[in-house]
């Protein structure tokens, strides 16, 4: 299983989710709450800010997106 971060739009907002997917790629989960960025160190919060911006060059998910 892998997984990223993706914008999900649930209703009219938006949000940063980690989303897990199946073998074939199709987005599985998401996490129940949109997450935060966060690090031990400002190395490790900058890698994680890296990660969620590169979300903004993927499509945004729906709700119905997952199964």
């Amino acid at each position: 299983m892998t997984w990223n971060y993706r914008i999900v739009q649930i209703d009219s907002d938006f949000g940063i989710y980690e989303v897990y997917y199946d073998d074939e790629g199709n987005p599985m989960a998401r996490t129940e709450d949109p997450v935060g960025c966060v690090g031990g160190d400002l190395k490790e919060l900058r890698r994680s800010f890296d990660y969620m911006e590169h979300a903004f060059k993927l499509p945004v998910l729906r709700e119905n997106d997952f199964w």
